[in-house]
């Protein structure tokens, strides 16, 4: 990203139904989410996940565009979920996102409710968050006229509400789930045609654990997910775990035509280190100096069972 140069130019055993009511206004998101999602903290993508483990679990990531491009974008994250009950789960999700001299900064909070089916371990999650979300431009990357009334009446604006809902239904095996994480976005229409694009619409998902034996399992993944001013994507992949879930590696191939692929270790199930790599897509791999990004995450679990 460069800086502003001149101011004036089918599954089974899943039935989810949605019921919710809200007045927040939705918010840009990329196109590219945190590879986190799909298998190290699946509440950035889903609240009906908060809380869904005993204890608390804080997850930190940070990702950078790799290439000699100046002002890339970055994006941190910090979530806390805790499991207050056996039904009951809150949540915070923080996140910040640079991009050139395009700052924007998301605060939301989070409750979950985690409701137990009639056999086993079978059960139907619900969440929501809601919070506000910020946007500026950083005055001193500004080359130009800093002065142009464009940037002061951007500046002007106030943080606005936003809002997401989830749900989700998971066994021993299976996980099966969908969120909205734009809610008046998605209520109202007319919003689409002022706001911008790249804004994620929806997110669904669905994987089933495997157990192959001696401590090791495989966990295929599907994801669909919906991004405004673009095509549906698809991303498709698999979890390899080794030593009782403590080590893993995985890949994820994206419609986009990039890959995600890393590994992880969980030590002693309380602190676990993930490192990821994505390859540029099909269109940025055009570009002279666009290598792909690289994501860490840290998950620190306290409180929770052995």
């Amino acid at each position: 990203m460069k800086k502003i140069y001149n101011m004036k130019k089918g599954l089974p055993f899943f039935l989810l139904l949605f019921c919710c009511v809200s007045l927040v206004r939705q918010g840009v998101a990329q196109i590219n989410p945190l590879k986190a999602i799909y298998f190290q903290n699946q509440y950035l993508a889903n609240p009906a996940m908060a809380g869904l483990k005993e204890g608390l679990r804080l997850n930190l990531h940070y990702r950078n565009q790799w290439g000699s491009i100046p002002e890339a974008p970055a994006t941190e994250a910090i979530t806390a979920d805790y499991s207050l009950n056996s039904t009951v789960g809150l949540g915070l999700n923080l996140g910040q996102t640079r991009e050139g001299v395009m700052k924007r900064s998301r605060a939301m909070a989070t409750y979950s409710y985690h409701l137990p089916l009639n056999e086993g371990n079978r059960k139907l999650h619900f969440g929501l968050s809601a919070g506000i979300v910020n946007e500026q431009i950083d005055m001193d990357e500004v080359v130009g006229d800093a002065d142009d009334n464009t940037v002061t009446r951007f500046n002007d604006q106030k943080p606005y509400f936003e809002g997401e809902v989830g749900v989700a239904y998971t066994d021993d095996k299976l996980t099966v789930q969908g969120s909205f994480p734009n809610i008046r976005a998605f209520l109202d229409k007319s919003l689409n045609e002022s706001n911008t694009i790249n804004r994620s619409t929806y997110f669904a998902a669905a994987s089933y654990r495997i157990t192959l034996g001696s401590g090791v399992g495989v966990e295929p993944k599907v994801v669909y997910r919906g991004v405004k001013g673009f095509d549906d994507l698809i991303d498709a992949g698999a979890n390899l775990t080794f030593v009782d879930n403590q080590f893993n590696l995985f890949g994820m191939y994206h419609s986009s035509k990039n890959v995600t692929f890393g590994f992880g270790a969980d030590v002693k199930r309380k602190l676990a280190l993930t490192g990821m790599y994505t390859t540029g897509s099909s269109a940025m791999n055009s570009l002279e100096g666009v290598k792909g990004s690289f994501e860490l995450g840290l998950r620190v679990s306290l409180w929770s069972a052995q």
